[in-house]
């Protein structure tokens, strides 16, 4: 800051994310999740459907 520049204007490069390897590592969490959330949904929605037609 002693230099004169605004340090809201400092830019800092990062390297990306694909390169890093780290996405996939912070995302696999997520995507195990949102498969769960899936297959529960798939298998009660062919339960409820089920039900409905054995009981008509």
């Amino acid at each position: 800051m002693g230099q004169g520049r605004d340090p809201a204007q400092h830019r800092v490069d990062h390297e990306p994310l694909e390169k890093s390897g780290y996405l996939c590592a912070f995302m696999l969490p997520f995507i195990v999740h949102l498969g769960i959330m899936a297959a529960t949904a798939f298998l009660v929605m062919h339960v409820q459907v089920r039900l409905i037609l054995v009981l008509c």
